[in-house]
């Protein structure tokens, strides 16, 4: 039940309930530093980077990586996100997660099995103040569209070609 894909859409509906203006999955390279599972802009304009972890192994590479030594320091960027979360079932977090990032924890809900919960277990430290600029903005949602239209076009060849094979 835990895989990237449907953490990124129940966190969907949570953000958006949260009043998160643009909540963009799968985000790589076009404004930001480096590749990121979902990224989210408050109203007041600060950038929020959320970390989907399903394993413990995944959660211990990711430690490694390039990425945490710029948030460590508290590069004061704005291709680096304000805010950095990790969301992750409990049953894989490590005992310890960097000063700097928050945690969600994800759960099934207990009325409706195909929806998710999450519980804010750490907020997440302020990285910086600057705002990413409109270009910005505009960058990532138009690589997110990008995917969605790839995406798209091949579900759309798949069908095609099943319905050939049919008749």
């Amino acid at each position: 039940m835990f895989d990237e894909a449907s953490i990124q859409l129940n966190l969907n509906y949570e953000l958006r309930s949260r009043n998160h203006m643009y909540i963009i999955p799968n985000v790589s390279w076009s404004w930001l530093s480096w590749e990121a599972d979902l990224i989210s802009f408050t109203r007041a304009g600060y950038m929020n980077e959320y970390e989907i972890k399903c394993t413990k192994q995944d959660f211990m590479n990711d430690f490694s990586k390039r990425k945490h030594q710029n948030l460590k320091r508290g590069i004061a960027a704005i291709r680096v996100p304000n805010y950095f979360w990790y969301v992750a079932p409990l049953d894989v977090v490590p005992l310890c997660i960097p000063d700097y990032a928050g945690l969600m924890v994800a759960s099934i809900h207990p009325a409706n099995l195909g929806l998710m919960v999450f519980e804010v277990v750490k907020k997440p430290v302020m990285i910086h103040k600057l705002k990413v600029p409109d270009k910005g903005k505009l960058a990532m949602l138009n690589a997110g569209m990008m995917k969605y239209w790839n995406a798209a076009r091949t579900i759309n060849q798949y069908v095609r070609r099943q319905s050939y094979q049919g008749e």
